[in-house]
């Protein structure tokens, strides 16, 4: 009579779980140890974010906002507390676009947040070609033009009277457009770049009371039941300031 030998095959089983578990681990544990040196930077980030923002609104040595002091801190603070730069790309595509120069220097300035949450900004500034812009981060979409840079565009009086004007950007003021003309200008500007302005004109009328002109100048603004956009464009055909308010605060 023979006897039958019963393998036990538990024992290699579980040297081969252990190291499936093991090769699983090498495989894992760098990714968790990046994500936790990231947390640890993002915190250690926003920390700083914090302490800027409280110096440079209770702080008395900041309060001279034209020391080199106040200006390395608040640079910091902007710095810091900006969209990383690839999820800037497209405010800054934007901004091109509106200017018609594809390789035009865009230069991000600082945000503006509600409240003290430095991770959500509520809008974003720029500078190019001498121009301010002020972008919606949610959107990228442009929703202020000026004829000034956000930062270092002054003036002042000279001695003798005169004024003093920091260099200003190039406006066209070559008259090719009556006031009519200028508006359909105006209008097919907003409506061919709907994709950088975020604006239906389709759904505004034109408004009476933002129609005007002065030397070199026509005014313009449309509005709807969520508020209106104000255009400023000179009798060459370029638009030199633009206001959307619909529904927003876009001041500094």
């Amino acid at each position: 009579m023979k006897m039958k030998i019963r393998k036990n095959n538990k024992f290699p089983l579980a040297i081969l779980l252990v190291g499936l578990l093991i090769v699983g681990w090498v495989a894992i544990s760098p990714r968790l140890l990046a994500q936790k040196s990231q947390k640890a930077a993002d915190n250690a980030k926003y920390t700083e974010v914090q302490q800027l923002a409280d110096a440079l609104a209770n702080d008395p040595k900041y309060r001279d906002k034209e020391s080199q002091v106040y200006k390395e801190a608040r640079q910091r603070f902007c710095l810091l507390s900006s969209r990383p730069v690839e999820q800037r790309e497209k405010a800054v595509a934007n901004i091109r676009e509106f200017l018609g120069k594809p390789t035009v220097d865009v230069d991000f300035v600082c945000s503006k947040f509600e409240g003290s949450d430095y991770t959500k900004p509520k809008i974003e500034y720029y500078n190019a070609a001498l121009f301010g812009f002020t972008v919606d981060p949610k959107t990228n979409y442009i929703v202020e033009v000026r004829t000034e840079a956000w930062e270092g565009s002054k003036w002042g009086t000279n001695e003798d009277g005169t004024r003093w004007f920091d260099p200003q950007p190039e406006i066209d003021y070559t008259p090719r457009y009556t006031q009519t003309q200028a508006r359909e200008v105006a209008e097919k500007f907003i409506t061919d770049h709907k994709n950088i302005l975020g604006v239906d004109l389709a759904s505004m009328t034109l408004d009476p009371e933002r129609v005007g002109t002065k030397p070199g100048n026509y005014f313009f603004g449309w509005r709807n039941a969520e508020g209106s956009i104000n255009v400023t464009i000179t009798n060459g055909g370029q638009i030199i300031v633009y206001s959307n308010e619909l529904g927003r605060q876009v001041s500094k």
